[in-house]
């Protein structure tokens, strides 16, 4: 008896103790972010653009890595694409470069993707960036030869 009212309160702390340290909504990943990227996003100044996209990171455990991808829609000339360091309203430095080469022309479709290790950060570590995602305080900028501050930006968010 003793023992089933123990394993009882455990398991009540437990899921009370869970849902009292995430601030969360339920069935949101910790691990899976994504990005809705628009002109009306840029910070300092909003850009008016046709051009929209989308970005997602996933954090790998197993081998302290990001994966990405990155698409858009209607947007030319792209000459760069980064995660920078950031809230809402703030332009920041660049953590990591998500573009190895510009493609030439327009870009309807998979502008980039791939992973991202710690000797590709600029300036945070996997953990640093991980806990600024998480918290909201990054974002991710594509920067265009007509816009070379970004032409289409979004703030990354859990899944």
């Amino acid at each position: 008896m003793v023992q089933q009212l123990l394993t009882g309160a455990l398991a009540a702390v437990m899921v009370l103790g869970g849902s009292a340290l995430s601030d969360r909504p339920a069935g949101l990943n910790p691990n899976e972010f994504t990005a809705e990227l628009t002109g009306a996003a840029e910070r300092p100044n909003p850009v008016t653009t046709t051009a929209s996209g989308t970005a997602t990171v996933t954090f790998n455990e197993a081998d302290s890595s990001f994966t990405y991808e990155v698409t858009a829609s209607n947007l030319n000339d792209v000459t760069a694409a980064h995660i920078h360091i950031g809230k809402a309203e703030e332009t920041g430095p660049v953590a990591a470069n998500l573009l190895e080469m510009a493609p030439p022309g327009a870009v309807n479709g998979t502008l980039c993707s791939g992973t991202i290790k710690a000797s590709d950060l600029k300036s945070e570590t996997i953990a640093s960036l991980l806990a600024k995602i998480q918290s909201g305080d990054a974002y991710v900028n594509v920067h265009t030869k007509a816009n070379p501050d970004g032409e289409i930006r979004g703030q990354l968010v859990a899944k």
